[in-house]
């Protein structure tokens, strides 16, 4: 238990951006659903997955969802790029 209270002691809190809506269609189940900043996750609840008449939450991700946005901004050449001769374009677009 000590271990865990350490470990979770220099997390930041979460602040979740309004300008996304990770999960704008609703996707089921919604058991467990936890948000963060970069995505949305519904966990397993404890429902019965094997018919075994005996509830079974196993504790991985049923569904995870996240919005991605076009990013108009200039681009950073990666290595390969070079290698490869490519030259990266400034956008002419505003954002």
């Amino acid at each position: 238990m000590l271990w865990a209270n350490i470990a979770f002691a220099g997390l930041k809190p979460i602040v979740l951006d309004p300008a996304y809506q990770h999960d704008k269609f609703v996707t089921q189940p919604q058991d467990i659903v936890k948000q963060f900043r970069a995505y949305t996750v519904s966990f397993d609840f404890l429902d019965d997955n094997d018919s075994d008449s005996e509830g079974d939450a196993l504790r991985v991700p049923e569904w995870v969802a996240y919005e991605i946005k076009r990013y108009s901004g200039d681009c950073i050449p990666t290595e390969t790029d070079l290698q490869h001769g490519f030259t990266i374009r400034t956008s002419s677009r505003k954002a």
